[in-house]
């Protein structure tokens, strides 16, 4: 089985590398020069809990593209998902699934413009992974990545879709990357949004890891509030989130994973538009057409915006 990963920031770097690790046939599609050289001049480095490795994963730029990928995962910003699909025609073959373990909503359809949705595996993970030198990734603490197979509310999953959505999470695992197949995969990904609207924007407009949470009181509590605001769009959706378990997530985060940068805060430093519409706004947009109160999340969003607007 081939697989290529587009979008080889961190967690893209990680999740193929760690899958290169285990033998698994990975061709890591990299727009960086810097990134993309180092690795193929002295390997990747990655750093996680059991130690530090080098592993020889294949690298290309994205215009160098010649052959399908069998699973192709999608790690770019939800914003670029489009561009950066659209810059790799030769990679989707009529039997590619696409991959979506990215921040916020809609991620399914996003890739459905380009397979038909049945052949679209979408997800969330709580992987923390950090670049802090080109060729080299680092990953520390507990995490887990849950997905399923996506499919239009009149049909049901396609059943090499699943086969391939079990087959993922066998691999994954094998390869020290814990993984869960999980059809109410929808509830889950409404509690990484819950998640990533509250810790997300507080460390991006501190500059900081999410440690700074559990060191400032208040700040735990701004947390706990915008979370559970989200929450609150969630059920109005439909959805049955798990608010505890929502709590508990922040918990960890800000205990075990204290010296990580969420991925919007790398944003910030390298003076980037960051997914603030696909997390806080999409939250206050459907938290509008639901008749619930959204202000700590619009004030998130206007605090960012602002934040955005200094570059």
């Amino acid at each position: 089985m081939k697989f290529a990963v587009v979008g080889v920031g961190a967690l893209g770097t990680y999740f193929g590398g760690m899958l290169a690790k285990a033998g698994h046939d990975v061709t890591l599609v990299i727009r960086n020069d810097a990134h993309r050289g180092a690795i193929e001049t002295a390997g990747l480095r990655i750093e996680n809990d059991a130690g530090a490795h080098i592993v020889h994963p294949k690298t290309c730029a994205p215009d160098a593209v010649s052959e399908p990928a069998d699973l192709v995962f999608v790690f770019t910003k939800t914003g670029s998902t489009a561009a950066a699909l659209g810059a790799v025609p030769a990679l989707i073959g009529d039997h590619t699934r696409l991959i979506s373990l990215q921040n916020g909503l809609g991620n399914q359809h996003a890739l459905g413009e380009f397979v038909p949705l049945h052949r679209v595996i979408y997800g969330t993970t709580t992987t923390p992974a950090d670049i802090e030198v080109a060729g080299s990734v680092s990953s520390h603490g507990p995490h887990l990545s849950q997905f399923y197979a996506a499919y239009a509310d009149d049909e049901e999953p396609d059943a090499e879709t699943i086969r391939l959505v079990n087959e993922l999470a066998a691999r994954l695992n094998a390869a020290e990357m814990p993984a869960k197949v999980n059809e109410e995969i929808d509830r889950v990904i409404w509690g990484k949004v819950a998640f990533n609207t509250a810790m997300n924007s507080i460390c991006a407009l501190l500059g900081a890891p999410a440690g700074i949470v559990a060191d400032v009181p208040e700040l735990t509590r701004l947390a706990h509030a915008v979370a559970m605001e989200s929450c609150a769009v969630a059920r109005a959706c439909g959805i049955a989130i798990d608010s505890d378990a929502v709590l508990q997530t922040i918990s960890m985060s800000i205990n075990d994973h204290a010296t990580h940068k969420p991925s919007m805060v790398r944003d910030v430093e390298a003076k980037r538009l960051t997914e603030i519409d696909a997390l806080n706004g999409a939250v206050i947009d459907l938290g509008q057409r639901h008749n619930v109160p959204t202000m700590l999340n619009e004030t998130m969003l206007a605090l960012v915006k602002g934040r955005e607007s200094l570059y």
